[in-house]
């Protein structure tokens, strides 16, 4: 296949890398995939490239960044409202007479109700995503959270300013006051809800009327299927369904949080179109 399209993104002050992943003659579909946190949009790459394989075309793209961690002031709200609403406008613009997917994994299907163009959403498939109030996780899982996000998370910040990628398992660091409102999200058992009209706009749940698809994985223990299954409660417009996939279906040992995305986990992909 072709190599992909490379875009620019404006969003408020920042400039977002995108790739655009095209078929060869013109989709009659097109999707955005917002990405988990702190995970790069080249994770995403065998996955899109299937997707334009299959006819589609995909946007992914990376969430802003500043150039010093220790100093930035970008929150997790920075990224699933300005950042993701900025990648669906984005995504229309260039596919104005197409339908339009969205693909949030993790962090990408928990902000959806805030974007501007939320309206023109046809489905939505949201992946490892829900209200992950850490005393649901299984045990001993529980108890690890709990040291991330009271222990461990703070201590990286006190030392480093913002929270190494060792603790995370991810490829980037994250900053110190987007760790702070993610934790506020996954230390509670509303999510963002006890933000809205606050430290974030009141959602326009009405629009999000879209198909509304919610994957989880049997063995993510970060947001267990139970949590994927609630997401829907956030999207009360929607006709939710909800199906836990397991690494049996895929013939491995684990799949976990992130790797439904890799290539190991091909065989399961169609389930996410």
């Amino acid at each position: 296949m072709s190599q992909p399209t490379a875009l620019s993104i404006s969003s408020g002050n920042y400039t977002l890398a995108a790739q655009v992943f095209a078929p060869k003659h013109p989709p009659k579909t097109a999707y955005v995939l917002h990405c988990a946190t702190g995970v790069p949009a080249s994770y995403y790459t065998k996955f899109a490239e299937r997707v334009a394989e299959q006819g589609f075309a995909i946007l992914t793209y990376d969430y802003r960044a500043d150039t010093d961690v220790t100093a930035s002031k970008i929150t997790m709200a920075d990224w699933g409202i300005t950042d993701q609403s900025a990648a669906l406008d984005a995504l229309i613009d260039l596919y104005q007479d197409t339908e339009i997917r969205v693909i949030g994994h993790s962090l990408g299907g928990l902000t959806t109700a805030f974007h501007k163009n939320a309206h023109r959403i046809a489905s939505f498939l949201a992946v490892c995503s829900g209200p992950a109030y850490w005393r649901r996780a299984p045990f001993p899982a529980n108890l690890t959270a709990a040291m991330f996000w009271y222990v461990m998370g703070p201590l990286g910040i006190a030392f480093t300013g913002a929270v190494p990628t060792r603790l995370l398992g991810t490829p980037r660091p994250i900053e110190k006051h987007a760790f702070y409102q993610w934790r506020d999200w996954c230390c509670n058992r509303h999510l963002h809800r006890t933000e809205w009209g606050k430290a974030m706009p009141q959602p326009n749940l009405a629009a999000v009327t879209a198909r509304l698809n919610l994957i989880g994985v049997s063995d993510d223990t970060l947001v267990p299927p139970a949590c994927v299954a609630d997401l829907g409660t956030f999207y009360p417009h929607t006709d939710a369904r909800f199906e836990t996939l397991t690494p049996t279906q895929a013939g491995i040992e684990k799949i976990g949080h992130l790797a439904i995305f890799r290539p190991k986990c091909a065989s399961l992909w169609p389930k996410l179109l």
